[in-house]
């Protein structure tokens, strides 16, 4: 933007600058203030003016000529400065101050105006990712309920809302949109994606947040390989921001056969393998398969290489998989995880699409979820199967954590810099 205007001043045409005051330094008789706008442009403005009446923090508008800095940049030689009637009346706060709170962001921002710009880096990556898709891959983008009487489409435990007429059902904030994304490609839809909020109770890091954007998207007629194809792209939409030079994919099956372990692709044989690979992690014996094979990926494959810039994964055994169609291997799911750094970004398949299959797969992880009380495991969603019965498409899905990718291309050292 432009951070210097022409505007009529004491009755004459000036230019003139609106900013915030970062600093005041004094030389003689010269004042210099440094003024920020938009948290990417700084006006150096020098006066002779009486500034008693201006503090760092107070918003300004300064109004004189034209001016040419030592180092090269415009700067504006002000005749008149004046508080636009935004007295700021607290201290100002510095940039370690900022750093500290991070319940008032707001206050970090003021303090670290370079952390702005990573928003402003963000509004312009989604942005692309929209733009990508609508122009270049003629999807449409949709808004799907975020208030829902089932948590699914994930595996992570919900939050539940209390409503204020006891009669009504239950609800809760929905932990993923995939169920009704699928349901638009049941009713017509060729290409679909939404980019919104999720919410998933659990724990806060440096890679989590309970509250966080993810952009999903489902592709009728579309197969595995247009999958990986897409994947890769969108990946590659940021070469401006980073380029990841090394995309390096691991077979699990084919990597865990490596290692001389044959797993059982049928659930009960490979949860008694995974709990002897995993002997003395705690609580094993509570988990699920599911998750005793997720810990044992994690360990194996993903901390190895967590160096590695890309690392995409496949073949997963189907009972980690309840959403996802059975590849050209028995018991093994069309299914990728994408990692960047080892930080997983992006999880997709090609969708499930029989309502029978379906149903089985559903009762089945019911059973888990009622043996090992794991709150993570939804329940099964009876009004999808009954969409899935009017015919779902060959379909493919992929869902990518927003956050989670700002974060990685921008080099945050915390989510909670990519956000507000």
């Amino acid at each position: 933007m432009t951070a210097i205007t022409s505007t009529t001043c004491t009755g004459k045409t000036m230019r003139r600058v609106l900013g915030r005051v970062m600093g005041i330094r004094r030389m003689g008789k010269i004042k210099f203030l440094d003024v920020m706008r938009n948290h990417d442009t700084l006006v150096q403005v020098a006066t002779d003016c009486d500034i008693e009446h201006v503090k760092r923090g107070d918003h300004v508008e300064a109004c004189g000529q034209d001016h040419v800095n030592k180092d090269g940049t415009m700067g504006l030689k002000a005749v008149d400065i004046t508080v636009v009637k935004s007295h700021s009346l607290t201290h100002f706060p510095d940039a370690k101050m900022g750093e500290n709170n991070a319940e008032e962001r707001f206050i970090d921002l003021l303090a670290n105006p370079e952390h702005g710009i990573i928003l402003r880096r963000r509004a312009e990556i989604i942005n692309r990712l929209r733009q990508y898709l609508i122009a270049s891959k003629g999807f449409l983008e949709v808004e799907t309920p975020i208030l829902s009487p089932f948590a699914n489409g994930a595996m992570a435990r919900p939050f539940q809302l209390k409503r204020d007429d006891p009669n009504s059902e239950q609800f809760f904030l929905r932990i993923a949109p995939e169920l009704n994304l699928k349901r638009l490609i049941i009713g017509g839809f060729d290409k679909v994606f939404e980019i919104g909020k999720v919410f998933r109770n659990e724990g806060e890091d440096s890679t989590h947040n309970p509250e966080f954007t993810s952009l999903e998207l489902y592709q009728a007629y579309a197969g595995f390989k247009d999958l990986k194809e897409l994947t890769n792209e969108i990946l590659n939409l940021f070469p401006d921001y980073r380029t990841f030079t090394d995309n390096r994919e691991i077979s699990i099956i084919d990597f865990l056969k490596s290692k001389n372990i044959y797993l059982s692709v049928e659930r009960e044989q490979a949860r008694q393998q995974l709990l002897k690979l995993l002997f003395g992690i705690p609580n094993a014996e509570q988990k699920t398969t599911g998750k005793l094979f997720d810990i044992l990926v994690d360990k194996m494959i993903v901390e190895p290489n967590e160096n590695v810039p890309v690392l995409t994964l496949t073949d997963f055994p189907l009972f980690t998989s309840p959403l996802a169609a059975e590849s050209d291997s028995k018991g093994i799911a069309s299914r990728l995880e994408v990692y960047i750094y080892g930080k997983e970004v992006a999880n997709g398949y090609q969708e499930l699409t029989d309502p029978v299959e379906q149903l089985l797969r559903f009762k089945e992880q019911d059973v888990e979820k009622q043996t090992y009380v794991d709150h993570e495991t939804p329940s099964p969603d009876y009004t999808y199967i009954r969409a899935l019965e009017y015919g779902l498409p060959p379909c493919i899905g992929l869902g990518i954590g927003i956050d989670r990718l700002v974060m990685l291309l921008l080099n945050a050292k915390s989510i909670k810099k990519v956000i507000f």
